[in-house]
């Protein structure tokens, strides 16, 4: 599975980049200087935060990710955008929502 990120120094670290070795990921990241690699994903992370921590007051870390991963607005908003990101990248998805070329 592929990773694409910014060049953030967070995600070029060592400790980030051993974290996608131990779950078989390969990282990518976005050219120098371009904003438009990433904007599907920027786009994603843009709705996740208007639509769920923007508006709701979390006192840790943890409590935020319990919350947000167990909404079910989340699923809906993940749906919408892998459907709208499959159509766009002319993939279509079976009744599991698995991309299929």
């Amino acid at each position: 599975m592929l990773h694409h990120s910014d060049r953030g120094s967070q995600y070029a670290s060592h400790d980030y980049q051993e974290q996608l070795k131990v779950y078989s990921m390969i990282g990518s990241m976005s050219r120098k200087g371009n904003c438009y690699d990433n904007a599907c994903i920027e786009s994603f992370h843009g709705i996740i935060k208007k639509e769920l921590i923007y508006l709701n007051k979390y006192e840790t870390r943890a409590e935020a990710e319990k919350s947000i991963s167990s909404t079910s607005k989340f699923s809906t908003i993940m749906n919408a955008f892998i459907r709208r990101s499959a159509t766009a990248s002319h993939l279509t998805l079976n009744a599991n929502t698995t991309l299929i070329r």
